[in-house]
């Protein structure tokens, strides 16, 4: 994350789903499938004062309730392991509701919590973020000790980025619209998110994640063009950028998607490193040795391999040589982290573990 050359190639996952872990895994925590797979740990946690660990706040109703933000869940509809709920969110001014499915894999908003222009300011007035326990972060850090780091994302009701929160909010294509029909209520939407960000990273000072995440999909150059992204996200997200710094903290600036038309602006965000380089197959643009040239210089590299051609119905050998080939792409001179393009739910464990054996031949 330094930029530096380390005794080998770093080999890792953007995270281990539930869905993987007990259908692959038999259920063990992610302390343990780092340990089965061999890979190097990147524990992901977020101790925050009330016990829950970075949980959306459409997916666990305790998350924040204030007396003027009082949250309401309720199942509407279970099909097998499909579930369908209604969410009320009662403010003094208004009640806002949502409505989003689910099943043991992902789940999806149906219905946006943002219907009228005017709601913007009842999140501004009444939404609450979740306090930080410094103490409940920094036992995690020792816990984890050298073999591994600790990881989080800069909070969001939806995406840690001021652009991908508002299109959880509001809609994706509600929100491309808006830049159009009406900009100036579109950059007042950023700012009530922006400041709401900004109060809460500077609660982290003190904090020992090695590692925060910024951006998401939303904001990549296969859904919005580099003009938008000059004037709907780069001015937010850089001030969030700046702030993780000012309280000695690092941070990785995720696009799941196409990238390459917006190099620039992903290093104009000062942010430390890049992912998730995800390669044409998995639905991105992605090519390494361009980014290791733009990029690569002032920021880390994490990504780039494509899960669904090396760890799904895939012999060993193809496995191994997609690793050397994303090493010698993007692994030159070091400052490279080997890692799936996203997340993935289903992986053959020997091609894991292929991958993760691979990388440990990768040195410099």
């Amino acid at each position: 994350m330094n930029n530096e050359k380390p005794d080998h190639l770093p080999a890792t996952v953007h995270s281990w789903m539930d869905y993987f872990l007990n259908h692959y895994l038999d259920g063990i925590n992610q302390y343990s499938a780092y340990t089965r797979t061999g890979l190097d740990a990147v524990i992901y946690d977020s101790a925050y004062r009330d016990g829950i660990e970075g949980a959306m706040f459409w997916q666990n109703k305790e998350m924040m309730q204030t007396k003027k933000w009082q949250f309401k869940r309720n199942l509407i509809e279970k099909q097998d392991d499909t579930y369908q709920y209604k969410l009320e969110i009662i403010t003094p001014s208004k009640t806002l509701t949502m409505a989003l499915g689910g099943n043991e894999v992902t789940a999806w908003i149906t219905e946006y919590l943002i219907k009228e222009k005017e709601d913007i300011y009842i999140l501004e007035k009444y939404m609450p973020y979740p306090e930080v326990d410094i103490n409940g972060v920094n036992k995690i850090a020792d816990k984890i000790g050298d073999r591994g780091i600790l990881r989080s994302h800069v909070y969001g009701y939806g995406q840690p980025g001021c652009w991908q929160d508002a299109c959880c909010f509001y809609g994706t294509t509600n929100m491309i619209y808006a830049t159009y029909d009406d900009p100036e209520w579109v950059h007042e939407f950023l700012r009530i998110l922006l400041k709401k960000k900004l109060e809460w990273v500077y609660k982290l000072e003190g904090a020992r994640f090695d590692l925060l995440e910024l951006g998401g999909g939303d904001a990549s150059d296969t859904v919005i063009s580099p003009t938008l992204f000059d004037e709907f996200v780069l001015p937010y997200d850089r001030q969030i950028v700046d702030a993780l710094h000012e309280v000695a903290l690092r941070c990785v600036y995720h696009t799941c998607g196409g990238m390459m038309k917006i190099l620039d602006q992903i290093k104009a965000t000062g942010a430390d490193g890049s992912e998730t380089l995800t390669p044409p197959g998995m639905g991105g643009n992605a090519r390494l040795e361009i980014i290791k040239e733009k990029l690569g210089k002032t920021m880390f590299l994490q990504g780039g391999f494509d899960q669904l051609q090396g760890f799904i119905n895939c012999p060993l050998e193809r496995t191994k040589k997609m690793v050397f080939e994303c090493f010698r792409k993007a692994g030159k001179d070091g400052g490279y982290i080997l890692c799936p393009s996203d997340h993935f739910f289903d992986a053959d464990i020997r091609n894991l573990k292929a991958f993760s054996d691979a990388a440990k031949e990768c040195t410099y």
